[in-house]
Formats: C-alpha cells, sequence, structure tokens
C-alpha cells in the first residue's frame, strides 16, 4: 500500500513536470506606440492585435519581447509569428506566452496613438 501511495506520488510530480506546450503559427499587429507596461513607469510594452478565427482581436498589452523583431516607433507592423505557450491548468508556471518572428508582412509609416482595447 505504502508502494502504490509513493508511486502516484512520483507520478503525479513526474506529469506536472512535463508541461503540455501549445505552438500557434498566427499573425498579429504591432502598433506604431507603447504603452507603459502595468504599474511600472520605466517600462513600455508594445499593443498587439492577433489574428483569432480570420479576425484581428482589440488592442492588448504584450508584456514579453517578439523574439527577432526590431521594432521602430511611429511604424504599424503586420507579422506573422509562432506563439508558444503552455496549457493552463496544466502546470502551474510563470511563463505563459512568447513569440518568434516568422515574417514582416507588411511596416507601414503611422502617426495614430493607439491604446489598450481599441481596434
Amino acid at each position: 500500500m505504502k508502494r502504490l501511495a509513493a508511486l502516484s506520488v512520483i507520478t503525479a510530480l513526474v506529469l506536472a513536470s512535463c508541461a503540455t506546450q501549445v505552438i500557434v503559427e498566427t499573425e498579429i499587429i504591432v502598433a506604431p506606440n507603447k504603452v507603459i507596461c502595468g504599474t511600472n513607469k520605466d517600462l513600455e510594452c508594445n499593443l498587439i492585435k492577433q489574428l483569432y478565427n480570420g479576425n484581428f482581436s482589440s488592442y492588448s498589452v504584450l508584456g514579453v519581447p517578439i523574439e527577432g523583431f526590431d521594432y521602430k516607433p511611429g511604424i504599424r507592423y503586420h507579422l506573422s509569428v509562432t506563439q508558444y505557450g503552455y496549457l493552463p491548468g496544466v502546470v502551474e508556471t510563470n511563463l505563459r506566452h512568447y513569440y518568434k518572428l516568422k515574417q514582416v508582412i507588411e511596416a507601414v509609416p503611422d502617426s495614430k496613438v493607439y491604446y489598450e482595447g481599441q481596434y
């Protein structure tokens, strides 16, 4: 009985350490301006719209950099990216998701100022 209990605990620990990674090929639009990230007034983050079911979402704050992407203010970007993440509830982790640039589809000068929640 003790062996079964110990084996159950070991199995649970092994399964919890094997997070299920999700990899998604998607497109995002990066706003031409950055916004303050959370409560740290010295940290700026990109605003992005992400493609879901053929439509772009409203702008949301992206708190992680896009690997391989060189942002320049005043340019609105349409990017093809690979999004890496982990299924919620599979394992507790601080890593939610991150992006890697595949291709810059379009880079257009844009002088508008965008905010979180805008379409």
